[in-house]
């Protein structure tokens, strides 16, 4: 990745290098991008070790104590630096509805200041829902997959527009996976039977 100039985040060579977020500028715009994963368990980096960056979760299934401060600091510097901040979470769960892990976490780093929150992992588009003003995916689905199950076969493409330092509009596009490996635009009738984007508001 580095050797072709691309940008990560979520994981890294050290535990700091996982737990930092990277800015992108784009026509005087900065925007922020930062990733947790709840599901690291052996791939979590740890020290100097290489992996991803673990978020811990409570027998509450919110953010642990140990992290939340440190996590909201994370995002309130990736603010000072950008625009926009744009938070991934890798979670497990594959349902149309989203755990109350996911829920939690998602509602939490909204409330910490992230702009666009996308769950990210499960199989199964997941749902979206507005929370205080900010706009949460809980799972795009599959974009590429040599799957025979209709639900692996199934995805969103998400089209954010920005405006003047507020997320304007979300653009959600269904899409079938067609020759085990070919995204094409879900037509109607399958987006109405499938039901692929599924709403909770709150």
């Amino acid at each position: 990745i580095t050797d072709n100039k691309m940008d990560y985040v979520g994981g890294g060579e050290s535990e700091a290098d996982a737990a930092s977020y990277k800015v992108i500028k784009n026509r005087n715009h900065g925007f922020a991008f930062i990733s947790f994963n709840i599901l690291a368990g052996g791939l979590a980096a740890k020290d100097e070790t290489a992996g991803v960056y673990h978020m811990i979760t409570d027998r509450t299934l919110n953010i642990d104590s140990s992290q939340k401060d440190d996590i909201s600091l994370l995002i309130a510097n990736a603010k000072k630096e950008s625009d926009y901040l744009i938070a991934y979470i890798n979670v497990s769960k594959d349902s149309r509805d989203p755990s109350t892990e996911a829920k939690n976490v998602a509602h939490s780093l909204a409330e910490m200041g992230a702009d666009l929150i996308i769950c990210g992992n499960s199989s199964i588009s997941g749902g979206v829902e507005y929370y205080k003003n900010k706009f949460i995916d809980y799972g795009l689905g599959n974009f590429i997959s040599d799957t025979w199950l209709q639900t692996g076969r199934q995805g969103i493409i998400l089209k954010a527009i920005f405006y003047k330092e507020k997320l304007a509009s979300v653009v959600l596009s269904p899409i079938s996976i067609i020759d085990q490996y070919k995204p094409v635009f879900a037509s109607e009738k399958e987006q109405a039977q499938e039901g692929l984007v599924k709403n909770f508001r709150q």
